[in-house]
């Protein structure tokens, strides 16, 4: 749910540890519903409003006007499934990911690919089956799938497109946090600064540009020995990532 509410806001390869506030304002929104008979089968529920009309107003292209974001959501979330499907068959048959690559714009990401393969490893290793039921007051969106399945076979292109999507993509808004390993001194008070540490959770060896304070901060911390954070956007370079428009940069002992 928030990846899907992370592609509502704005489609995305990757979407970093940081995420949209409109998304994590919409999963707080969302609930567990009751549980149904079997073991692994899992209700979510997503509040949304109805349809009201003025006097004799009619909605002519529902589809087009603005909806709200729970129903944007969910929307997104069944487009995307249908999207992963038809991507996962295609490479199935091609040996090529360009489906999935394109169904990016639908809602498709490395986040969503990873929680399907989490409720796959969760429910033993049996595929997972979407359905959805859609408010009476609104009915079913137009062209949308209200069910979807992905077997086991479908697994290994979901872990290759993951792979694949945080390999290319330029993660944004990534939060680095780590120890300063190297320093290159350019013109001035400048230079390219080594970090080794995490990214989102990820271990990870960053290069970024530094100037004038900031420099002096990872100065400070190479000889001292102290973490530091920052956040920027990151691409990967060789072997190596690089951090560009670092930016927050401060000394993790520090306010």
């Amino acid at each position: 749910m928030l990846a899907a509410a992370c592609a509502a806001v704005a489609p995305k390869q990757v979407f970093a540890k940081r995420k949209p506030d409109q998304a994590m304002k919409y999963l707080r929104e969302a609930r567990i519903g009751q549980t149904q008979r079997g073991s692994y089968v899992s209700t979510v529920l997503s509040p949304v409003p109805p349809v009201l009309l003025a006097g004799n107003q009619a909605v002519l292209l529902p589809e087009v006007e603005d909806e709200p974001f729970s129903r944007k959501t969910v929307r997104t979330l069944a487009d995307a499934l249908a999207a992963t499907t038809e991507g996962v068959q295609s490479a199935a048959s091609s040996g090529k990911l360009d489906l999935l690559t394109k169904g990016v714009a639908r809602g498709v990401s490395a986040n969503l690919c990873e929680a399907i393969l989490g409720l796959h490893e969760g429910s033993g290793a049996r595929g997972v089956e979407f359905s959805f039921s859609w408010a009476p007051s609104r009915g079913a969106p137009q062209n949308i799938k209200s069910a979807q399945w992905l077997q086991t076979d479908s697994m290994p292109f979901l872990e290759e497109t993951s792979r694949y999507f945080r390999q290319t993509s330029e993660l944004e808004g990534a939060e680095v946090f780590g120890s300063v390993h190297r320093l290159e001194h350019l013109n001035g008070n400048a230079g390219d600064v080594t970090i080794i540490g995490t990214v989102d959770g990820e271990r990870r060896t960053v290069v970024t540009e530094l100037h004038g304070e900031n420099h002096n901060l990872a100065i400070r911390a190479y000889k001292e020995v102290l973490p530091v954070r920052c956040v920027g956007e990151l691409v990967k370079e060789g072997k190596s990532y690089r951090l560009k428009n670092p930016r927050d940069f401060r000394l993790v002992d520090e306010s």
